[in-house]
């Protein structure tokens, strides 16, 4: 394997570890904490995700942008400490006056003090680790450094909050295990960094804030489909309703984690697909991704089977009948990152922004609207919006080049998916979850291989041979 190809590796594997925590402890946390104490936990880290992305200003896509395109180190090095610089100013001002708002405001009763101070301070330090982990992302040879770190600091949250829970079982318990590792991050990448301090002109500011500012906002139109949701739920069901919720969510978040593999590889390919006039093979390849995402609805449906029913407390066993309604509105998303691959290769990323901007809006409104259904509201409200989503860049789309994207596969695909869900939900035992999941998945195989080119479908023949011949062998 080419260096190149051990650091993409090493890149990726930093990454999925990072967003994984959560889905870690998954079959922890739930043993300690009640419905409603993990509802309480999800309101403060959606606070936490939403306040964050507006204190980081997406800098350290600035830091991509201005610094990745300069050559000269020495200038590199200055840019890259005049956005540090703004960014860790930016986040002790605003820590500032959170913690001032904090003490003029009279608090609900079931939050703590302690814990939206615990809050504050990881908000606090979002954005500098931020830059710290995009820089290393920059440097080739930083790769092993950064894949260190997360592991090093996934491991010790872990630690700390498993025997937080054992002493305390409590929100707060859980929320120190970030604080700790947030901590920890931070101390770490300065010292690896090797920063100075250096405060920016007036008009590099204005320049990086510019260029920031819109992919925050596009960040918070994606938290209207992702996100704010919870504050609904919390508001208009109730914070036991929202932590089965949460744990229903994970599993979406899970679907999604796995898609990273294939979209680590064909992200950074597409375009040169497009510009060498191999639209087709672009065409193929986004087909197969679309059967690749509906098929781990059904996978990780059953997983979650498995999962909620055998590891999780009874009074969370409801999270699989809401993850069954989750899994299709994370496939449209899903979808959606495939399918806008023209508006993008034609840079009309404004387009992008403008569609954000309907289905965000939609969403909205269509939660208030549907706030006296509870969470079922919340589905509906998010599924439509993905849907609409997913139908105007398709839309759009085909305005910008001619990518004669299978909607026919869509549909099927989509029908499939909620075929497996249904077989998986009525199934009465882990073993024929099992068996309609490995039912299904032989169906998407077999509509993936008509999308794979001759070549391909003799690779995969071939490689069933030998799995079957060493089956029978092993059988004897």
């Amino acid at each position: 394997m080419s260096k190149a190809m051990i650091n993409m590796s090493y890149f990726a594997l930093a990454l999925i570890i990072n967003k994984s925590i959560s889905l870690l402890m998954l079959p922890v946390i739930p043993h300690f904490l009640a419905p409603a104490q993990m509802g309480k936990l999800e309101l403060l880290t959606s606070f936490n995700v939403v306040v964050a992305l507006v204190v980081c200003f997406a800098l350290n896509e600035a830091l991509f942008r201005f610094v990745g395109t300069e050559k000269r180190t020495n200038i590199q090095l200055k840019l890259r400490n005049n956005i540090y610089t703004l960014t860790v100013s930016i986040s002790f001002i605003t820590a500032l006056a959170l913690f001032a708002i904090l003490s003029l405001v009279t608090l609900p009763t079931e939050f703590m003090l302690l814990e939206l101070i615990v809050i504050i301070l990881c908000i606090s330090l979002e954005g500098s680790i931020g830059i710290g982990t995009a820089w290393l992302r920059m440097k080739d040879d930083k790769a092993k450094t950064l894949f260190t770190m997360m592991v090093s600091t996934t491991l010790l949250q872990v630690i700390f909050i498993i025997t937080a829970l054992n002493a305390s079982p409590s929100v707060l318990s859980v929320l120190l295990g970030g604080l700790v590792a947030s901590s920890i991050q931070f101390v770490w990448l300065h010292l690896i960094n090797r920063y100075h301090f250096a405060f920016p002109s007036k008009e590099q500011i204005y320049t990086f804030l510019r260029y920031s500012t819109p992919i925050m906002l596009a960040g918070l139109m994606a938290f209207c489909l992702n996100g704010a949701e919870r504050w609904f739920i919390g508001a208009n069901a109730s914070l036991e309703t929202l932590g089965v919720y949460a744990i229903a969510a994970k599993f979406a978040l899970g679907m999604c984690i796995l898609v990273q593999p294939f979209g680590m590889w064909w992200m950074p390919r597409r375009f040169a697909f497009l510009k060498e006039g191999n639209t087709n093979t672009a065409i193929r390849i986004t087909h197969l991704g679309v059967i690749y995402i509906a098929a781990l609805t059904t996978l990780v449906a059953t997983l979650a089977y498995i999962i909620i029913h055998t590891l999780l407390p009874e009074t969370y066993h409801d999270a699989f009948l809401y993850t069954l309604f989750l899994l299709p509105i994370a496939m449209l998303k899903e979808w959606y990152e495939l399918l806008n691959l023209p508006i993008l290769y034609k840079k009309h990323t404004n387009k992008l922004l403008l569609i954000n901007a309907c289905s965000a809006s939609l969403a909205v409104l269509l939660l208030f609207s549907l706030n006296n259904i509870g969470i079922w509201g919340v589905f509906i409200a998010l599924y439509i919006a993905q849907m609409a989503k997913l139908v105007m860049t398709l839309f759009v789309g085909k305005s910008c080049i001619k990518m004669r994207f299978n909607v026919n596969l869509l549909v099927v695909m989509h029908l499939l998916s909620g075929i497996g869900l249904v077989l998986v939900h009525s199934s009465p035992s882990t073993f024929i979850a099992m068996l309609c999941c490995i039912v299904m998945c032989f169906v998407y195989f077999l509509i993936a291989k008509s999308y794979m080119t001759k070549k391909q479908r003799k690779a995969v023949n071939d490689q069933v041979q030998k799995w079957h011949i060493q089956l029978s062998r092993s059988l004897q």
